[in-house]
């Protein structure tokens, strides 16, 4: 899994469309911890597109960091998002920064497989035949000049 550390003011990449616990994103929030020791930390997520946020499951605190571990229904879509965290204890509520966040385009594998490609040599064989046979087409043009006569500037066809 690669870990993602979210720094302040700056955009948190959060992978690829429908990647699935591939990427980990890493908050410090040890400011909080030492504030508000038994607080509940929550993360709301909004991704490119949508109007509304939603509290993400997939959210686990150890020591002085929260985790997001990134699932495909969190990067539904590519573009630019946002993320916040939420702190409760009792009646305080903590805000984190809003982080902006990316999705990146990723290929969509719902087509078909095309047809296997011919081998090179099954190109180039046919290639070579393609020019053997240019080459007896030109071989009959020449046979056919050389039976023609030419009388004063003009062409005579003389029948072999």
């Amino acid at each position: 899994m690669i870990d993602i550390l979210a720094q302040s003011g700056e955009i948190v990449n959060l992978g690829r469309v429908g990647e699935n616990q591939a990427r980990r994103v890493v908050f410090d929030v040890a400011d909080w911890i030492t504030e508000y020791p038994s607080a509940t930390i929550a993360l709301l997520n909004e991704p490119p597109g949508a109007n509304d946020a939603y509290p993400v499951p997939n959210v686990t605190v150890d020591g002085d960091s929260v985790y997001w571990t990134i699932e495909s229904a969190d990067v539904p879509v590519y573009g630019c998002g946002k993320c916040e965290l939420i702190a409760t204890q009792d009646e305080v509520i903590v805000k984190s920064e809003i982080y902006g966040t990316v999705t990146q385009r990723a290929l969509d594998d719902t087509g078909e497989a095309p047809e296997p490609w011919e081998s090179w040599q099954q190109v180039f064989s046919a290639m070579v035949q393609e020019a053997n046979d240019v080459n007896a087409e030109t071989r009959r043009i020449l046979e056919q000049i050389d039976e023609l006569v030419y009388v004063d500037g003009n062409t005579v066809i003389v029948n072999g």
